[in-house]
C-alpha cells in the first residue's frame, strides 16, 4: 500500500526486521500480487568496526541477489557523510575533538541520520504528508532494548501495528518488532540459520558476529546484558574511534579472536585517542573567530597542531601497513583511516587556519611511503583537570575589514603586491585608522596623511 524504506545497520534487529520484510514481498511476487517500490539503506561511516562494515557489505550482496531473483521493485543504497564530516577530515583536520562522553555526540547524526536522509530524500523524494505523499521508515526499534529506548519510542509513539508521525520534519514510520525481546530475535535468526525460515540471509554471519562480540554463546545473553556493552548511539558494535564509552568491551574481544586480529591498531589507536584527550600540551588556545567587538578568545580549544601532525603519521602508518598486509593476503584492505582525498582535505584546512606551510600532510604520506613508521605509543591515561576560564584580548577588527576575510590565514594581497618584508619594489608601512592598524603601500611622493 505505501513505498518504504529500510535504513539497516544489518545488526541483530534490523536484519530480523528485513529478513521478515524480504520474505513477505517474495511471497506476495509468487502469490501474483503488487508490491509497491522500497529501498534498502546502510551508512557506511568510514570508521565503523571493520569485521562489522565487512559483514554490512556481505549481507547487503545477499540483498541484492534476493531483490534480482524475485524481480522485487527495489533498490540498494550506501550512504556515506560529507568530506567535512568524515572522522580523518574533521577531527586530523583540526576542526573538531573526538566525541567524548559528556561532551556534545554530533557524530550520529553527522555520519549516519544526515547521510541516510539526504540519499532516501534523493530516491524517493521528500514527504508531503498534506498530499498523502510519503514514505513509511521501517525500523528495528524494540522497547526491550533499554530503559533509554523504550522512553524514546514511547515518546514517538511508534508502534508496530499503524504507521505514525515520529518527528516535526514528517517523517513517518512502522516499528513491526516493536515489542520483541532478545529471545524473540535470536529465535527467528535462528529459524534462519536452520533453514526453517527462508529470507535474503541465513543470518549465520550475523549470528558469529555477536558471538564474537560478547564471548559467548548469544542465546545465554540478553537484552540487559547488551545495553551493559553498548555505546550511547545504542549500537552494539559502532565505530572503532568512539570514545563516548571508556572501554570499547566489543571491539576488545573482538581482537581477541585471530581472524579479528587485524584490527589491533585501530584499537591502539582509540587508545591513545581517550588517553590523551585532558593533556592540554595537546591543544590550541587561541580562537578562531574574532567577535564583534574585535576580541579574540584564549581558551583550551582543539588539537594543537603538532598534535594533529602526530596523529596523522599514526593513521597513516597504519594505513600503509594494512595495505601492505592486505597485499601479502592477495585481498583488498579492510579498512582505511585517510583516504588521498581526505588527505587534500586536511592540507587544506591545516593550511587555511596557519597550522602548517602547504601541503604538509603531502609531505608525511610522501615520507611514509619511503619507509617512515609511526606506531602509535602506548601512553598512560591523562588524567581529568580542570579547565582554565576563557579570556579575551583585543585585537582589533582590521584583519575581516574590506575583502581580507576572504583570504585570512591564506594570503595577503597587499604584502604580495608590495614584496615581503618591505623588500620589494614598493615599501609598505603601518598607519593607524580609527584605531586599527593597516598596512598600506608606502610610494615615493606620497605625503604623509594623503593615503586613501
Amino acid at each position: 500500500r505505501f513505498r518504504t524504506a529500510f535504513s539497516t545497520s544489518f545488526g541483530k534487529d534490523s536484519s530480523a526486521t528485513l529478513g521478515i520484510a524480504l520474505a513477505a514481498a517474495a511471497e506476495l511476487v509468487r502469490e501474483g500480487a503488487v508490491v509497491q517500490p522500497f529501498v534498502v539503506l546502510t551508512a557506511d561511516t568510514l570508521v565503523e568496526n571493520p569485521s562489522v562494515h565487512a559483514l554490512a557489505l556481505r549481507e547487503m550482496a545477499k540483498v541484492k541477489g534476493w531483490i534480482e531473483r524475485y524481480n522485487l521493485p527495489a533498490t540498494t543504497h550506501v550512504a556515506r557523510p560529507n568530506l567535512s564530516s568524515q572522522f580523518a577530515v574533521a577531527v586530523i583536520g583540526g576542526r573538531a575533538l573526538p566525541s567524548l562522553a559528556g561532551h556534545k555526540r554530533d557524530c550520529t547524526s553527522d555520519l549516519k541520520s544526515v547521510p541516510l536522509s539526504r540519499v532516501r530524500k534523493a530516491v524517493l523524494g521528500k514527504n508531503d504528508l498534506p498530499a498523502s505523499k510519503f514514505v513509511v521508515s521501517i525500523t528495528g526499534v524494540r522497547k526491550a532494548e533499554s530503559v533509554v529506548r523504550a522512553a524514546n519510542v514511547t515518546r514517538r509513539k511508534e508502534s508496530d501495528v499503524a504507521i505514525v508521525q515520529t518527528n516535526e520534519d514528517g517523517n513517518v514510520a512502522l516499528a513491526p518488532i516493536l515489542g520483541w525481546d532478545w529471545d524473540d530475535v535470536f529465535g527467528y535468526l535462528g529459524l534462519c540459520a536452520n533453514g526453517f525460515e527462508h529470507t535474503y540471509s541465513d543470518m549465520r554471519d550475523v549470528i558469529d558476529t555477536y558471538r564474537e562480540a560478547t564471548g559467548e554463546c548469544v542465546i545465554a545473553s540478553s537484552d540487559e546484558e547488551d545495553a551493559k556493552a553498548s555505546k550511547p548511539c545504542q549500537s552494539r558494535f559502532g565505530c572503532w574511534n568512539c570514545l563516548q564509552v571508556k572501554d570499547d568491551r566489543s571491539m576488545d574481544q573482538m581482537v581477541q579472536e585471530p581472524q579479528h586480529a587485524y584490527m589491533k591498531p585501530l584499537a591502539r589507536f582509540r587508545t591513545f585517542l581517550k588517553n590523551t584527550f585532558y593533556d592540554l600540551s595537546r591543544r590550541t588556545w587561541v580562537g578562531r573567530t574574532i567577535d564583534e567587538n574585535g576580541y579574540i578568545r584564549f581558551a583550551v580549544d582543539g588539537y594543537s597542531p603538532p598534535m594533529l601532525q602526530e596523529l596523522l603519521k599514526y593513521a597513516l602508518t597504519i594505513d600503509i601497513e594494512e595495505r601492505e598486509s592486505a597485499a601479502r593476503l592477495g585481498i583488498a584492505p579492510r579498512y582505511q583511516i585517510v583516504s588521498l582525498e581526505a588527505l587534500f582535505a586536511i592540507c587544506a584546512s591545516w593550511s587555511s587556519q596557519g597550522f602548517s606551510r602547504p601541503f604538509e600532510g603531502l609531505r608525511i604520506y610522501s615520507e611514509i611511503e619511503k619507509g617512515a613508521s609511526y606506531p602509535v605509543p602506548d601512553v598512560p591515561e591523562f588524567p581529568k583537570v580542570p579547565i582554565p576560564p576563557a579570556r579575551y584580548i583585543k585585537v582589533g577588527k582590521g584583519w575581516n575589514a574590506g575583502i581580507d576575510w576572504q583570504y585570512t590565514g591564506l594570503r595577503d594581497p597587499m604584502i604580495e603586491a608590495i614584496g615581503f618584508g618591505g623588500n620589494g619594489c614598493i615599501g609598505h608601512r603601518q598607519i593607524f585608522s580609527k584605531g586599527e592598524p593597516r598596512i598600506i603601500m608606502n610610494r615615493p611622493g606620497f605625503r604623509r596623511g594623503s593615503e586613501v
